[in-house]
């Protein structure tokens, strides 16, 4: 291991999964726990590059399609095919060709500074990197606000909800796992008190998302006691801007970084990162009072849901076509759909209240009297009864109530609940 070196690959297929990103608090943990005394290195003194992937998430404006409903008696917006293979970046790779071998060299994975076949590969400390997809994440929340969007292309872990993508489909489970990383980034920008230095691009990105905060913070919305369906409009021209920034950093790194760099003060990373950390606690919130909807499920569970679609109620066509003919559309307001309950969300959930006995405890009986507990076999299913849900979702609804993930004893899943009783010492 001592003089092996790392060569990361990766092929396009289809859409970028939501959540492989999660465990890397998972290995940062593991290596803390062995050399606690180790981590200001490892964040701050150690250089990481950034993959040069192949695939290219789409904006809105080139992914949400006008369509048929499932029924054909009416039209909605789905978001379809919302990533593509980029050949531009294969032309890019090719200036990294051996002439004599015929091979690619490795350092075509790495996305450089500079114009094509020039320049070094890019750089960040590992803690700019986690800041960064904190800041990722942290803009593809949803419409509401709550669950982070399926906008690569792929749900999950649970892929057989592969539908949800094509419904403007988010999920809580992601935004769990957010919490925990805002977290963690702002634990350690506290202790050491070292400034972030970012890309250029992320610097103006940050920029917009802080001032689109403040417009929202300023605007005096508060939640009602009770949520309707229908997203508020403050919370949709908020969603609209950061969505666009979010658009606009992709499209000026898509192909190279400018290679220069901004320095954010420890104090106002600690500022940011603590007003984006308690705007995922509202939203977490949030998703509490719209709930979770199904067979014997009335939204009342205190149970967290898992996902989230989205109606897009009001729309203008761009003039455009994708390559199947449909139209092109961009957003002007949309409604929040509910699912019934699945188990990965209070698994995941529990992440945040690990240390709190008495709500441990409270969420873990909700689980065990819940539509998720076959008393039967005294296990608990993956989802609850998913009748009557729609085919739009997915693979999830072809097959039967026990079969694969529909409604099964899916022990992954169990495990991962079972391992959080744990860690909550139950």
């Amino acid at each position: 291991m001592a003089i092996a070196t790392e060569s990361p690959m990766a092929l396009y297929g289809s859409g970028y999964w939501a959540d492989h990103w999660e465990y890397y608090l998972d290995l940062i943990e593991a290596y803390t726990s062995i050399y606690p005394d180790g981590e200001e290195s490892l964040m701050y003194d150690t250089e990481l590059r950034y993959f040069f992937s192949t695939a290219t998430v789409k904006p809105r404006s080139q992914k949400y399609v006008e369509d048929y409903t499932f029924d054909g008696k009416s039209k909605h917006i789905l978001q379809l095919d919302a990533t593509v293979f980029d050949n531009d970046k294969v032309k890019e790779q090719e200036a990294f060709r051996n002439v004599t071998t015929g091979l690619v060299a490795n350092e075509a994975n790495w996305q450089r500074t500079g114009g094509p076949g020039n320049g070094r590969a890019f750089t960040s400390p590992a803690i700019t990197k986690l800041f960064l997809l904190g800041l990722m994440k942290f803009s593809m929340r949803d419409a509401y606000g709550m669950g982070v969007e399926y906008e690569g292309g792929r749900p999950g872990w649970n892929d057989a909800m592969n539908g949800l993508a094509g419904m403007v489909g988010s999920g809580m489970p992601e935004t769990f796992e957010l919490s925990e990383l805002l977290k963690y980034v702002l634990s350690v920008v506290k202790k050491f008190q070292r400034p972030l230095v970012v890309p250029s691009e992320l610097a103006d990105m940050v920029d917009t998302v802080n001032d689109a905060l403040d417009e929202l913070l300023a605007s005096g919305y508060e939640d009602s006691e009770e949520l309707t369906s229908d997203v508020p409009k403050e919370l949709f021209k908020y969603w609209d801007t950061v969505a666009s920034a979010r658009e606009s950093y992709r499209n000026e790194v898509q192909y190279y970084f400018s290679g220069d760099t901004v320095e954010i003060a420890a104090e106002d990373a600690i500022d940011m990162l603590t007003k984006w950390f308690d705007q995922v606690q509202l939203g977490v919130a949030r998703s509490m009072k719209i709930g979770s909807k199904g067979i014997d499920d009335d939204g009342t569970s205190g149970l967290p849901p898992s996902y989230f679609s989205y109606n897009v109620t009001k729309w203008t066509r761009t003039h455009e076509k994708n390559d199947k003919g449909l139209p092109l559309v961009n957003a002007e307001a949309m409604a929040v759909g509910v699912f019934p309950l699945f188990l990965e969300a209070p698994t995941r959930y529990m992440k945040l209240i690990v240390d709190d006995q008495d709500k441990m405890v409270d969420m873990y009986d909700k689980v065990l009297n819940s539509g998720l507990r076959d008393d039967q076999l005294k296990m608990y299913f993956l989802s609850a009864d998913l009748t009557g849900q729609s085919y739009d979702m997915g693979r999830m609804m072809a097959f039967a109530a026990g079969w694969l993930e529909n409604q099964s004893i899916w022990m992954h899943m169990s495990y991962k609940y079972y391992l959080q009783l744990i860690r909550g010492k139950l």
